[in-house]
């Protein structure tokens, strides 16, 4: 027997020996397990998960204040807190213990940021001096919060090259989830959005009110991942608006886009503005645009294929003060579903745009199509909502 021989013996000698100790210990271990674990008698007894999933039904403050009394609720609450700022002195407040205290910035993942500026206030939608000094806070804390799962931002009243930096630094997140940045009235120029597109590889929800410069290229966009896409477009163009939507909204559950023409000459028609979302409807499972134009709405009938439910409202110029900006315009609502989550889109009908009848913003027409597909419940409903308002919607 050579010496491998030998080693082999050895070892399998001590394997022999080692099993009976091990095969002894086994029957007792399992004798302490239990298929029926005691019930939770207390808050404190609930398992870590249970309790994160009970965060989740919770406000911030609330639970805040809950993780003062159960230290196991700590986590969760720096999870779901939102840190909010508003004002160039909370910002720089807010700016200054993120930049001394370094541990406190890891765990923090939701900021709501405002400069300050109240934008209604503003007669022309222009570059404010003061807002560049509190974009320069924001763009600090930015950076000192590595670990950002959401921002609320807005309104971005810029100089074209801070909107640059901020976006910039936006775009340098590793892990934002869902962001809302600017709002309708004060947009975020294109060459400035494609600097922050590189977060979006993978989001849930993005939220952006955009400028395109009709007489400029648009720049190079990167694809992005979002399931929520919900976009405020002023100024655009068909080939342009169709290049956006391929870097934004490919493979999207849910898109609204927003569309508002510049001066008394349309750069689309409303069934332009179909053709290019046509791609993106046949896609998703809702899909929501609006145009807003001067003058009268082009008459409208949806070309859509026979899966796709759609309900479309047509307000005429509006003659009302209470119209307010969008006095001698008219404006164009699409939605489109395939049922599976029509729900979503009936609560925004009540919510959004019969807002539009109620401030006087003129005439109105509605018309709706495939009830099939909307279910029964649903054209209940969206009949009862246009009532409600004096409506009546006609099915084709």
């Amino acid at each position: 027997m050579d010496s491998n021989d030998t080693k082999l013996e050895q070892k399998s000698s001590k394997m022999v020996h080692a099993t009976p100790s091990a095969v002894e210990a086994f029957p007792s271990s399992i004798s302490t397990l239990s298929l029926n674990p005691p019930k939770p008698k207390t808050f404190t007894d609930l398992p870590d998960e249970l309790l994160d999933n009970i965060a989740l039904f919770a406000s911030p403050p609330d639970l805040a204040s809950l993780a003062l009394v159960e230290r196991r609720l700590r986590k969760p609450a720096q999870r779901h807190a939102v840190w909010r700022a508003r004002g160039f002195k909370r910002l720089m407040e807010l700016a200054e213990v993120l930049l001394t205290r370094r541990r406190l910035a890891r765990v923090i993942f939701h900021v709501h940021l405002h400069s300050g500026d109240d934008y209604e206030s503003i007669p022309h939608i222009t570059y404010q001096p003061n807002s560049d000094l509190a974009f320069r806070a924001i763009n600090v804390i930015f950076e000192e919060l590595p670990n950002l799962q959401s921002l609320t931002l807005g309104p971005v009243i810029l100089s074209v090259s801070t909107q640059k930096q901020l976006m910039a630094t936006i775009g340098e997140l590793k892990r934002l989830k869902s962001a809302h940045i600017g709002v309708r009235g004060c947009y975020i120029k294109t060459e400035a959005l494609a600097l922050a597109l590189p977060a979006f590889h993978s989001s849930e929800s993005l939220t952006v009110a955009v400028e395109v410069d009709p007489t400029l290229p648009l720049p190079h966009l990167p694809q992005c991942s979002i399931s929520t896409c919900t976009l405020t477009i002023f100024g655009i163009n068909g080939p342009k608006l169709s290049t956006l939507l391929d870097s934004l909204a490919t493979g999207c559950r849910s898109i609204l886009v927003g569309l508002r023409d510049r001066g008394e000459h349309p750069l689309m028609s409303t069934a332009e503005v179909e053709d290019v979302c046509r791609p993106f409807i046949v896609k998703t499972r809702n899909f929501y645009w609006t145009h807003i134009v001067r003058g009268n709405a082009q008459p409208h009938h949806p070309n859509l294929p026979s899966n796709i439910a759609w309900l479309l409202f047509v307000f005429l110029a509006g003659t009302s003060p209470s119209a307010g900006g969008m006095r001698n315009s008219s404006s164009t609502h699409c939605f489109t579903s395939t049922g599976s989550k029509a729900e979503k889109f009936v609560s925004q009908v009540r919510d959004d745009v019969m807002m539009f009848a109620r401030v006087g913003f003129g005439r109105c027409s509605v018309k709706a199509g495939r009830k099939a597909i909307w279910g029964e419940k649903n054209v209940a409903a969206l009949n009862a909502i246009a009532e409600r308002d004096g409506l009546a919607i006609k099915w084709c």
